[in-house]
């Protein structure tokens, strides 16, 4: 279709070789981390060339050694989104030390730029983290419109448990897991009424609400 059409030539004219990566303008050697998340999240990438994205999103740099700019707080929403749909939530428990810095200094609220120099202390596109570690660590989102069926698919990122309780219209949806290697056990607890399946490895288990116990490899 149309839309295919026009990602094949967006990645044709922007995609340089030497990096292994898009672009921000062609001919300019400009790359970030921006383009990248984009391109992963609009699904227009290759297996590969998604892998190199990511690569380059990891290190900071393109394969031939040239920088990445960085996202800035409130962009990060889609360089999350972007490491979450490639199965990399490391990345984003690593990106995470630059909120937790928040808190050594003593703030209750992040910021809106980079430093702290910014314009506001309180800005709430920059309070995505909170999101992320429900929908991309624990996993847990909506599978239909409105909540009425959930998906719990975590990507623990190296994590050895998660312990969340995310909010849904009927209560909480509650995760207790402990992680070995391919393995996860614990359980997950849905609201009254509410059904769902849980995700690991490829393998799908049917949830049912109040108490699921988990243990699959």
């Amino acid at each position: 279709g149309k839309a295919e059409a026009l990602a094949r030539r967006i990645v044709a004219k922007f995609m340089d070789t030497a990096a292994g990566v898009l672009c921000d303008s062609p001919g300019t050697g400009r790359f970030s981390e921006h383009v990248q998340s984009l391109a992963i999240l609009a699904g227009v990438l290759t297996s590969a060339q998604e892998a190199a994205a990511v690569k380059a999103v990891d290190s900071g740099r393109t394969a031939d050694g040239k920088p990445l700019s960085k996202a800035t707080n409130y962009f990060c929403h889609y360089l999350f989104g972007a490491c979450a749909k490639a199965g990399r939530t490391d990345i984003i428990l690593k990106r995470l030390d630059h909120w937790r810095a928040y808190s050594r200094y003593g703030l209750r609220t992040p910021l809106e730029d980079d430093d702290f120099d910014a314009k506001s202390d309180c800005h709430a596109w920059a309070s995505h983290p909170i999101f992320h570690l429900h929908s991309a660590i624990a996993g847990v989102t909506p599978a239909e419109p409105f909540f009425r069926t959930v998906r719990v698919a975590p990507q623990p990122g190296g994590l050895k448990r998660i312990d969340a309780a995310t909010p849904h219209p009927k209560g909480l949806i509650e995760t207790r897991l402990a992680f070995d290697g391919d393995s996860v056990s614990g359980e997950v607890v849905l609201p009254d009424g509410i059904t769902g399946e849980f995700l690991w490895r490829g393998k799908s288990l049917p949830l049912h609400g109040g108490a699921n116990k988990i243990d699959m490899k």
